[in-house]
């Protein structure tokens, strides 16, 4: 039997010769709103088109928290919103450039001949060495058995400027307005665009863009898929972070077709993944488990091809460092996401086979 596998990295983090942007004495909080008032002041910071503050995750409902950055100049003012408004909150970085300059401490292993200590991109390209070299039995039958697709970077000129310019960039780089540059890549498909959880202003990092696939890494992508997608058995989008395992859709809270199987091989994924190092993670639907966000390759993937296995991975780890992962967790993420996958694609032969 023989499978088609695409494994697609949304890195949707930044290409100029400006200066390069610094966090300095940037602090991130965790906010958690327990009444009407305090939620909609969140909405309100979050969709405000030039504003300073960075929302990490969207703001949801009362009782769930959001992570946002606050530059040195918006601190007393956030803290203050926060006391009058009665919320929960915890620091959980006082200064985030340090974070972000610990991500270049030099590697961690002797032998290791890549960077897969620097980037979440890392755990992609990790899982195709091993695809490519393991030795172990399990993972070479799934490595012979099926057709991989791989691709490491989708946003290419978004990951180079997070790198070269800003490191905190997750959006495209394509200029929609005089002032804001970028959308965000997974709103962009055109399946159900535009139908909830996502933003009209270009400033904004949930932008949609102006149109279903205005972005050219998406239509690219989608373009390929297209050759292949008829033949997909599964299509695996990893991002960072909180420690999900997502199933489509993310437009509508109506399930799949085969939601009590995906659902349960989700399950048992996640259990293998939680085997090497403890690592939990959470199963469900985008929409159930996080917020509406439509436009996402993985409805596109789901809805267009009917493609049995899709699945969005949201990687370590649940806020401590969120989008800057310690150099030393990312071999371990990769190793420990390798397992899921390995035991995703054996329990879906064993229940089509049964």
């Amino acid at each position: 039997m023989n499978f088609l596998i695409t494994l697609v990295l949304f890195l949707t983090i930044g290409h100029s010769i400006s200066e390069k942007v610094r966090y300095d004495n940037y602090k991130l909080y965790r906010l958690t709103p327990k009444n009407a008032q305090a939620l909609q002041a969140l909405k309100d910071l979050e969709e405000t088109e030039y504003s300073e503050y960075n929302f990490w995750n969207s703001v949801r409902t009362i009782g769930v928290p959001v992570d946002v950055m606050a530059p040195p100049s918006r601190v007393d003012e956030l803290e203050n919103m926060v006391k009058s408004l009665d919320m929960d909150s915890k620091l959980l970085m006082e200064n985030v450039q340090d974070q972000i300059d610990a991500e270049h401490r030099p590697q961690t292993r002797e032998n290791e001949v890549f960077g897969w200590t620097r980037v979440t991109s890392a755990v992609s390209s990790y899982i195709l060495n091993e695809i490519l070299t393991s030795t172990n039995e399990t993972v070479r039958r799934m490595a012979t058995s099926h057709d991989w697709y791989v691709f490491p970077i989708f946003n290419p000129d978004g990951f180079v400027y997070s790198h070269t310019t800003d490191r905190m960039w997750r959006k495209t780089r394509v200029p929609h307005s005089i002032l804001c540059t970028g959308a965000d890549p997974n709103r962009n498909w055109d399946y159900y665009w535009n139908h909830g959880g996502t933003s009209n202003s270009p400033c904004t990092d949930t932008y949609r863009g102006p149109a279903p696939f205005s972005e050219p890494s998406c239509k690219s992508m989608a373009d390929f898929i297209s050759t292949i997608g008829h033949q997909l058995v599964a299509y695996l989008s990893f991002h960072s972070y909180s420690q999900l395992l997502l199933l489509p859709y993310g437009y509508t809270n109506e399930h799949l077709e085969n939601y009590d199987q995906a659902y349960e091989i989700g399950l048992k994924s996640v259990e293998a993944l939680a085997q090497r190092y403890g690592t939990q993670y959470r199963v469900g639907t985008v929409y159930e488990i996080i917020y509406p966000a439509s436009g996402s390759s993985a409805d596109w993937v789901k809805g267009v091809f009917k493609t049995p296995l899709v699945y969005g991975y949201e990687l370590r780890d649940q806020g401590q460092y969120g989008f800057l992962l310690p150099p030393e967790q990312i071999i371990p993420t990769a190793e420990e996401t390798l397992d899921s996958v390995i035991t995703m694609l054996r329990e879906y032969e064993n229940s089509i086979n049964s």
